[in-house]
């Protein structure tokens, strides 16, 4: 876990815009809702996903951009990621926006739904990271799982 976080604080803090070749690519990808969504995103977070996107099949795009679009409900950087990260796996309570943080993929699912994505889009911004729900396709999950955690 530490190594995960660390990787993702550091990737996040130095992340660069999206160019307009890959731009172009999230216009190609997502419909015009899914869009804002995705946007809505700081940049490091949609560089997270843009990179997460380029690791899977086509077919699972809109899964891999959209699976943390409810971080950016919550307000809060990478240090304070970090520490609501840190502090929920010491057991400690959490509220306010650490708790919006950690609950980050009901939150995103939500939206996902309501702007017309897909079931697995929906699902796994929710139950991700967490092993593959009834109904759903176990290849496609481990290969978004995979793919998010490279």
């Amino acid at each position: 876990m530490l190594s995960h976080l660390i990787r993702r604080f550091f990737g996040h803090i130095t992340a660069r815009a999206l160019s307009p070749s890959e731009q172009h690519d999230i216009s190609e990808w997502l419909t015009a809702p899914l869009r804002e969504l995705f946007y809505a995103q700081p940049v490091g977070d949609q560089r997270h996903a843009y990179s997460v996107a380029a690791r899977v099949p086509p077919h699972l795009r809109e899964a891999a951009l959209l699976h943390d679009v409810g971080k950016s409900m919550c307000g809060i950087g990478a240090v304070q990621r970090s520490l609501a990260t840190v502090w929920a796996w010491l057991g400690l309570p959490v509220w306010g926006a650490w708790e919006c943080y950690l609950t980050h993929g009901h939150r995103g699912a939500a939206l996902i739904e309501i702007a017309g994505g897909s079931e697995l889009s929906v699902a796994f911004a929710r139950h991700h990271p967490g092993p593959t729900p009834e109904g759903f396709d176990g290849e496609a999950w481990f290969a978004l799982s995979t793919a998010d955690d490279a």
